[in-house]
């Protein structure tokens, strides 16, 4: 994930798909949220690495953000 393109500047995968599922849920600005929540992981996952936290932590902030 962190070293997937910055969304902003192209194609990305990840942002792409999380908007799909946004869009298929119903979401009226599905490919924004996607981008949004991709930056979100991204963003979660640098500081889990920055502090160097474990799999379990990265499982943990991933599942958090998932559910919310």
């Amino acid at each position: 994930m962190l070293s997937e393109p910055d969304p902003r500047k192209g194609e990305n995968p990840v942002a792409r798909y999380l908007g799909e599922l946004a869009i298929a849920s119903g979401e009226e600005a599905g490919e924004e949220l996607g981008v949004i929540l991709a930056e979100a992981l991204r963003a979660a996952f640098a500081q889990v690495v920055e502090q160097n936290g474990g799999e379990a932590t990265m499982r943990a902030v991933l599942n958090r953000l998932l559910t919310s």
